[in-house]
C-alpha cells in the first residue's frame, strides 16, 4: 500500500484577467443568427434557410420561421454552413511547445507549463474545437480558467493524473514507485504533485491513486493499460495492468459516478481491460477482429484511434520511437476498417500534443477513406458529446447537450463558407472557411 505523500501538494494555476477578444460584457445577450443552412450533429439532412436564436450561453430556438428579434443583435450566414462547436476527444493541452515532454513533466515549472498552454488553447479554439477531452495532465485549472473567461479556449474535461504502473507507459524517466522512504525530491514526487502522474502496483494501490485523480478534480480516469510509442521501456506488447487492477480503478472511478479510460494497443490489454468495465480504449491500432467485435458487444468506445501526421519527425523521438510509432501507424488502417464493419462508438480524438497540434484537422483526411463527411462530423460533435456526457456528475457541462445543435444545447456554434458535408475540406481549410466561431455564447471571431 503506498503510505507516503497521502496529503498530496497541489499546484494552483493562477492567472489574471485578460481581456477575451470578445467579452461577454460586449456581447447581447440575445443573437439571432438568420440565413444558416443547419447541421445539428445528428441528423445528415442540413436545416435549410434556418434562423437560430441564441440567449446567454445557449440555444433558445431553431425555425425556418422567422424568430422574435426583440433586443438581439442579428447576424446574418447569408447562406453559410452551421455546424456545433467540434470536439477533439483525445488533447494533453499542458504538453502545448515543448520539445522534450517528459524533461518538462519532472523539470519544468508548473506556472510555464501553464503559460505555454494558454496559447496553444486558444489557436485550438480558432480551429473551431470548441471542446476537448484531455487525456492527461495538469489542465484542470486551466479548464476552470478559461470557463470563468479569464482566458480564451476550449472547455476541458480532464482526466488529470495518468494513472500507471511500474515500467508502464506512465513510468517516466526512471521515477521509481514511492514507498514509505521515498526521498521528496525523487521523480515520482515531482509527477505526482505537479499532476501528471501517479504509479500504483497493485489493486490497493491502483483504488488510491484513482481516488487522488479524483479528489483533485479529475473528470474520468485514464489508466495506461499498455505499452506506448512515445516511451521506451514499454513494449507495444506489453500490458500494463492486471485485470483486477483495472476492476479496482473502474470500481473507484464508479464509486465517484464517471467511468474508466485506457491507453492501450494490443488484443490482451484491451480485453482485461472491457472484462474489467473500462468505457473507453484510447489508440487501439493493434487490435484483432476478435477485439474489435468484443468492444462492440460490450458497449466500448473507440474514442481516439488516430493516424497523427508528423509523428515520425518529433524531435526527441529515438530510432526505437520511431519503430514503435511505423507499428502503430500500420494498424491504423485495418482497425479502422474493422471499427467501422462492427459499428464500433467512435468518438474523433488526435492525440496531437506537443509540436503536433497544428495538424488536429487532418486526422479528417486520414479518415475520410472509411467515412463519409458526415459520418466523421457525427464523430466528432454528437458522438464526442456523448463521451462527455459518460462522466455523468463529474462533468462540469453538465448541465447542457455538447455536440448538437438543439434548443438548450450549449451554444458552441460554428459557421463555414461552404457545406462540410458535401467536402469535409471545408472544415480542415479553416483559416479560409471559417468564418465564424462562438463559444458558450460569445462570439470569439466574426468575419462575415
Amino acid at each position: 500500500m503506498i503510505t507516503a505523500f497521502r496529503n498530496l501538494t497541489v499546484f494552483i494555476i493562477i492567472i489574471l484577467p485578460v481581456p477575451s477578444p470578445v467579452s461577454a460584457q460586449e456581447e447581447s445577450s440575445r443573437i439571432l443568427f438568420i440565413n444558416v443552412h443547419v447541421f445539428d450533429g445528428v441528423n445528415e439532412q442540413r436545416i435549410e434557410n434556418a434562423n437560430v436564436l441564441v440567449e446567454g450561453q445557449r440555444i433558445a430556438a431553431i425555425s425556418t420561421e422567422a424568430l422574435d428579434a426583440a433586443g438581439a443583435r442579428i447576424i446574418d450566414g447569408d447562406g453559410r454552413t452551421m455546424i456545433p462547436g467540434l470536439i477533439d476527444s483525445h488533447q494533453h493541452v499542458m504538453l502545448a511547445s515543448a520539445t522534450e515532454p517528459y524533461r518538462a513533466m519532472l523539470y519544468g515549472s508548473i506556472y510555464e507549463t501553464a503559460y505555454n498552454a494558454i496559447p496553444q488553447a486558444r489557436k485550438m479554439l480558432d480551429m473551431g474545437i470548441t471542446s476537448i477531452r484531455d487525456l492527461g495532465g495538469p489542465s484542470i485549472e486551466l479548464g476552470r480558467a478559461i470557463d470563468a473567461g479569464y482566458v480564451a479556449g476550449p472547455r476541458i474535461l480532464s482526466a488529470g493524473h495518468f494513472v500507471g504502473a511500474t515500467s508502464g507507459h506512465g513510468d517516466f524517466a526512471g521515477q521509481r514507485r514511492i514507498g514509505p522512504s521515498e526521498a521528496v525530491d525523487s521523480d515520482a514526487n515531482r509527477l505526482l504533485t505537479s499532476g501528471w502522474s501517479i504509479l500504483a502496483d497493485g489493486a490497493d494501490d491502483v483504488r488510491w491513486a484513482a481516488r487522488t485523480a479524483l479528489a483533485n478534480g479529475a473528470g474520468y480516469i485514464k489508466i495506461m493499460a499498455g505499452g506506448g510509442v512515445a516511451s521506451l521501456k514499454d513494449p507495444l506488447e506489453s500490458v500494463g495492468f492486471s485485470e483486477a487492477e483495472m476492476r479496482a480503478a473502474v470500481e473507484a472511478a464508479s464509486d465517484y459516478d464517471t467511468y474508466v479510460a485506457a491507453h492501450a494497443y494490443n488484443d490482451e490489454s484491451v480485453m482485461r481491460a472491457i472484462r474489467a468495465g473500462v468505457k473507453d480504449i484510447v489508440h487501439g491500432h493493434l487490435i484483432s477482429e476478435r477485439t474489435v467485435k468484443a468492444m462492440a458487444r460490450n458497449d466500448v468506445w473507440l474514442g481516439s484511434l488516430s493516424n497523427p501526421p508528423g509523428l515520425m519527425e518529433v524531435p526527441f523521438f529515438t530510432d526505437e520511437n520511431r519503430r514503435k510509432a511505423r507499428e502503430v501507424v500500420d494498424g491504423y488502417d485495418q482497425v479502422m476498417r474493422w471499427a467501422k464493419k462492427h459499428k464500433v462508438n467512435m468518438g474523433f480524438g488526435t492525440d496531437a500534443a506537443s509540436l503536433m497540434v497544428d495538424t488536429v484537422l487532418l486526422e479528417f483526411e486520414a479518415r475520410s477513406m472509411y467515412f463519409t463527411p458526415y459520418e466523421m462530423l457525427v464523430q466528432a460533435t454528437s458522438n464526442n458529446g456523448k463521451l462527455f456526457a459518460l462522466a455523468r456528475t463529474r462533468n462540469p457541462y453538465r448541465d447542457a447537450p455538447l455536440g448538437v445543435i438543439e434548443v438548450g444545447a450549449w451554444a458552441d456554434l460554428l459557421l463555414y463558407d461552404g457545406n462540410p458535408l458535401d467536402d469535409i475540406n471545408v472544415v480542415i481549410d479553416y483559416k479560409n472557411t471559417l468564418d465564424l466561431i462562438m463559444k458558450d455564447g460569445v462570439v470569439y471571431k466574426n468575419d462575415l
